[in-house]
């Protein structure tokens, strides 16, 4: 009886050579499945697998630790992983093709002879290991050149999303209250509560109510439930901070409102430098407790120290908390810029107090309260240092982005550096309105609408959202949709009278001067006649009663008028006036005083912010060549920002000089434009600065659409 085939085998296994390949018939034809598995076996391509498993695994175990260590990010280590995986097929095909065995094997042919190079099992390993160095080898090369190497690669705005993710739950993190005894450490519960959410902003599918929103409510007794109610989140956080030298004792909750129970609760005590360990801690609870992930770089980033020096640390949460709590002017930046300047003089190395800094200056700058190009070389010193130091810091992004809105109107790269931000912290809302208000500044209308109306998704108690999207609707001319959200935003703020953007609106579309005077007489019996001095009665200009115009402008305190542009002499103001009341003499000698007033200010106010108020005042004194001059600087200055466009000074000036043909080339291109000041037919009719147009035939024809 012919032995079988397992025993044949078991016969070449133990030395005596491979097993011919006629003798698998011996005892039949074998199945192919049969054949395969043998094979398999024959060329130890499981044992092969095995090792090269073993390998792979110990080389992703290491990675998973390194990888984050270096400051490397995520992909890196997925791209280790990625290879490690597909070296499996790899590692089978090369077994298959080799006879791999303890002792060196060759390549077989196709008659079964051995040809090529030996090649072992410990060889084949070593191969399989030395690929997955490599490839982790250039990912760290790759990674190096992306960081420093030349400019860094940023996101633009054609390859990030174009809208925050729909929003799916809304976490409001209130106000800290503090409990120290000092009321002078009351900047220490401010800063941790700041710190707390920069690092809760990385956590990803979570929004976040607005720190304005929040604030209302630092002392309101209403329970968590209602205040859910009114902010529409679903949790909220409730905590405690108090400070005692170098003591610290914080008491953090999660509740979830819908069934008004506590998530997670804890209380840390410790020295002030636990402060990290306490932040970390939180973040990381907060986000385990919602069931939210945390990405290995975003722990790393939440984990790591920004300094070690804890007077800095302090000095950086003072200058801060001075920064964001309201700014007018410099005044208002002179305390938080010093305490910032001492947090990086005793820690140089501090970067997120470099790019904390640079915002004072860029804010410094864009109030327009000192000599600009000193301010802003001190924010540009300031930024390169956080981009050297804290690079991957989202307020180092946020500042960069803050000097190109602000500072040098460049717009589309600070989108960029926004969405930079906003791939760190997802959930950091105030950028989120960044990025929005950067949308309509480029002329992205729509795209602008869809932001704000996001963030209305995310914060419904939040009124400068509904503000703005009217007025995106106004702007465009969208008159029904304009109305709809001017409603939205009454019911937010339920007043007692009629809001003036009411009334705006209604002579934009229709030209109802009755109304305008309804409201007026109403606004004077509610809010007194102290709130229409100055730029109130602008009101008056508009009913054509410019007496009264004049008095309540003669009866308000000082000698400016404030406004967001820079305050604006009285006089300027006067001049106008007169000129409209055919009062010649009159205007002349209040627009000098204004220019007197205007040339003593000029180092103190951006470029492009009064010269279409300069231009006027030259235009009513017949100055001709330096107004249109001015005209052309202001044009330029803002020819970049779709939001503020062109303005109507430039019409009012060549009104004004009586270049009334340019005057109307003017108004009809207006007139096809979107920008916030948008001009209408209505507005044309009843504004008198446009009385010497309103026989000439083409304004008329103009001005025949009643914009309804």
């Amino acid at each position: 009886m012919a032995p079988s085939y397992e025993v044949l085998q078991a016969w070449g296994r133990c030395g005596q050579g491979p097993v011919p390949r006629t003798l698998g018939t011996m005892n039949g034809p074998r199945s192919a499945l049969d054949r395969l598995l043998s094979e398999l076996q024959r060329r130890r391509v499981a044992r092969t697998l095995i090792g090269y498993g073993v390998v792979a695994f110990v080389v992703m175990q290491v990675s998973e630790l390194v990888v984050p260590g270096l400051g490397m990010p995520d992909w890196v280590f997925r791209a280790i992983v990625i290879t490690a995986l597909a070296g499996f097929p790899v590692t089978a095909v090369l077994s298959w093709v080799f006879d791999v065995s303890v002792r060196p094997a060759a390549r077989e042919g196709a008659d079964g002879s051995s040809t090529g190079d030996p090649v072992t099992v410990a060889g084949l390993w070593l191969r399989g290991a030395l690929l997955l160095v490599v490839v982790a080898a250039s990912g760290w090369a790759g990674w190096r050149v992306f960081q420093h190497g030349g400019a860094r690669a940023q996101p633009t705005a054609a390859t990030v999303p174009t809208l925050p993710a729909p929003v799916s739950e809304v976490l409001a993190v209130l106000p800290i209250q503090n409990l120290s005894a000092d009321p002078d450490e009351a900047y220490f519960a401010e800063g941790l509560h700041d710190e707390i959410l920069v690092r809760l902003h990385q956590i990803t599918d979570l929004s976040f109510t607005s720190r304005s929103s929040v604030l209302a409510y630092r002392d309101s007794t209403l329970t968590i439930p209602q205040i859910c109610a009114r902010l529409g989140c679903r949790y909220a956080t409730e905590s405690t901070a108090q400070k005692n030298g170098d003591r610290v004792r914080v008491r953090f909750q999660l509740i979830d409102a819908a069934s008004d129970t506590h998530l997670w609760a804890e209380t840390f005590e410790g020295d002030e430098s636990d402060i990290f360990e306490i932040q970390t801690r939180i973040a990381d609870n907060v986000a385990r407790s919602l069931g939210r992930a945390l990405s290995q770089n975003a722990r790393r980033r939440i984990a790591a120290h920004p300094t070690e020096n804890m007077a800095a640390y302090d000095a950086f949460l003072r200058g801060r908390a001075l920064l964001r709590g309201g700014v007018g002017d410099w005044r208002d930046i002179l305390p938080a810029i010093e305490s910032l300047r001492n947090a990086v003089e005793m820690d140089p190395a501090f970067g997120s107090a470099w790019a904390e800094l640079a915002r004072g200056y860029f804010l410094g700058e864009w109030v327009s309260v000192a000599p600009h190009a000193a301010l802003l070389r001190e924010g540009e010193a300031a930024l390169r240092r956080a981009m050297e130091l804290a690079p991957e810091d989202p307020g180092t992004a946020r500042a960069q982005a803050w000097r190109d809105y602000r500072v040098t109107g460049d717009y589309s790269s600070a989108l960029e550096h926004v969405y930079v931000a906003l791939s760190v912290a997802p959930g950091d809302l105030e950028t989120i309105q960044l990025a929005a208000s950067l949308q309509y500044r480029l002329g992205r209308w729509n795209e602008a609408v869809q932001w704000w109306r996001r963030l209305i998704e995310i914060d419904p108690s939040e009124r400068i959202y509904y503000w703005t999207v009217f007025q995106l609707y106004r702007a465009q001319r969208r008159w029904d949709e304009a109305r709809e959200w001017l409603d939205r935003l009454a019911q937010v703020m339920a007043p007692d009278y009629p809001h003036p953007a009411d009334i705006r609106l209604r002579l934009e579309q229709r030209g109802d001067t009755a109304e305008l005077r309804a409201w007026t007489e109403q606004g004077v019996a509610v809010l007194g006649e102290a709130a229409f001095y100055g730029g109130g009665s602008e009101w008056w200009v508009l009913l054509r009663d410019f007496d009264e115009a004049l008095r309540l402008l003669n009866a308000g305190p000082g000698d400016q008028i404030g406004s967001q542009e820079g305050p604006t002499p009285r006089s300027a103001k006067r001049a106008e006036i007169y000129h409209l009341m055919g009062d010649s003499l009159a205007a002349r000698k209040n627009a000098e005083i204004a220019l007197v007033y205007y040339q003593a200010h000029r180092d103190a106010i951006r470029p492009g912010t009064w010269e279409g108020r300069v231009a006027l005042m030259q235009a009513i004194l017949g100055r001709e060549e330096e107004a249109l001059r001015n005209i052309e600087i202001q044009a330029d200055a803002w020819s970049h920002d779709a939001w503020v466009g062109p303005g109507t000074e430039g019409v009012q000036v060549k009104v004004v000089l009586g270049r009334h043909g340019e005057a109307l080339d003017e108004i009809e291109s207006l007139l096809r434009r979107t920008y916030f000041e948008s001009l209408t037919p209505a507005m044309l009719r009843y504004d008198p600065r446009y009385d010497p147009l309103r026989h000439d035939p083409r304004f008329q024809a103009l001005t025949a659409d009643s914009g309804a």
